[in-house]
């Protein structure tokens, strides 16, 4: 996917990606006929990682909370260069209407904070 296909998807999503954060990259995977699932990848200086944006410019979705490596779905950000840091911090939302169930997790360390968005398709 290129940023215009990831754009689209934050659309189709209800999802802002706040200012700071660079798309990085994105795949799709189509498992079945229908919207394909999606994944995309942010990055932000570590000071640009602020939680707090997050939440407030997606108010649709619940309140980030912590998450451990060994807890988040790490198969969905493998492709993107997902590490474990010492802070992690994810939401989801399921299946809202017409909208597609979506994972956030928001991963920061000294140096960079990472947004990774999985899409699950329909």
């Amino acid at each position: 996917m290129n940023e215009e296909e990831v754009s689209r998807g934050l659309q189709d999503i209800a999802f802002d990606v706040p200012s700071g954060f660079e798309f990085v990259q994105a795949f799709t995977h189509t498992e079945f006929v229908g919207q394909p699932a999606w994944r995309a990848r942010f990055d932000a200086p570590g000071e640009a990682g602020d939680d707090t944006a997050l939440s407030a410019a997606n108010p649709s979705f619940p309140p980030l909370q912590p998450v451990t490596c060994a807890a988040a779905s790490t198969s969905n950000w493998s492709a993107l260069g997902l590490t474990c840091e010492p802070e992690m911090l994810s939401t989801a939302r399921p299946t809202q209407g017409t909208s597609d169930p979506v994972t956030v997790l928001l991963t920061r360390n000294t140096r960079q904070s990472s947004l990774f968005i999985y899409s699950q398709g329909h």
